[in-house]
């Protein structure tokens, strides 16, 4: 394995789920009720190695109908019986990236095997899949975002915006910042210049800023209402897509 830079312009998945949706608990109406973190994993194309994530179940989950899924860059992993129930009408996954969220072609590859894998044992709606992430993988889905627009409906970085996201890339993707007026770590006002930029070319971006708050945001507020607005814009009317490598030279 070389130690240059990363690129994954192809996918190969050969892993599966420990538990599927068949394995969780149902109720006579086939409706599944998942209170707990689920593990699974995914095949990693970078070191050939099974990487965990963990999963969140939509609250009522039925097989029969397809959801949302919002995907977190997470440094750790949480604990199987580290939350409550999860009462969210979308799927949540926790993608841990190697534990390395400085690199995004890596974060790129684990994200893009983890979708995959989701998408081939439960029924996910291709227009609206999500990025998240917070701080170091916050800049990460940013990146990713950026190289791949055409493929999400919407992003959230929390406590993060990053420096390397390519702008004009995001003018159809919807961006939903996070970020608290005392974070020290990634200023706030480097945040507000990119939003700036972001609303003069028509992007649609908001910037939910917290008063009382340094590099912590804790849970996103009204993250709700706006996840489920959103759908991924399959046929934009204007495409400007800038990249670093000819790998990524295409969108939509």
């Amino acid at each position: 394995m070389s130690h240059g830079r990363f690129f994954y312009p192809v996918f190969i998945i050969r892993g599966s789920s420990l538990l599927t949706a068949s394995s969780v608990s149902a109720d006579e109406g086939g409706t599944v009720s998942a209170t707990k973190l689920i593990i699974a994993h995914h095949d990693s194309v970078a070191d050939d190695t099974k990487q965990p994530f963990v999963i969140q179940f939509p609250d009522n989950y039925s097989p029969e109908k397809s959801y949302p899924l919002l995907v977190y860059l997470a440094q750790q992993l949480p604990k199987l019986d580290s939350t409550g129930p999860f009462r969210k009408p979308y799927f949540k996954i926790h993608v841990g990236v190697h534990g390395i969220l400085t690199f995004p072609g890596l974060a790129d590859a684990d994200i893009a095997a983890a979708i995959a894998t989701m998408k081939r044992d439960y029924a996910i709606d291709d227009n609206r899949i999500f990025l998240s992430g917070y701080s170091a993988g916050g800049s990460a889905v940013m990146t990713i975002a950026a190289r791949h627009p055409d493929q999400f409906a919407g992003v959230i970085p929390l406590a993060a915006f990053g420096n390397n996201a390519f702008l004009d890339s995001l003018y159809n993707l919807p961006v939903f910042c996070h970020h608290g007026q005392h974070d020290w770590t990634s200023a706030i006002d480097n945040v507000r210049v990119y939003f700036q930029q972001l609303r003069a070319m028509g992007a649609t971006a908001l910037l939910k800023e917290y008063p009382d708050r340094g590099h912590s945001v804790g849970p996103p507020e009204n993250l709700h209402d706006w996840l489920m607005a959103q759908r991924r814009v399959e046929r934009p009317q204007r495409v400007l897509h800038r990249c670093d490598t000819p790998a990524q030279g295409k969108a939509y």
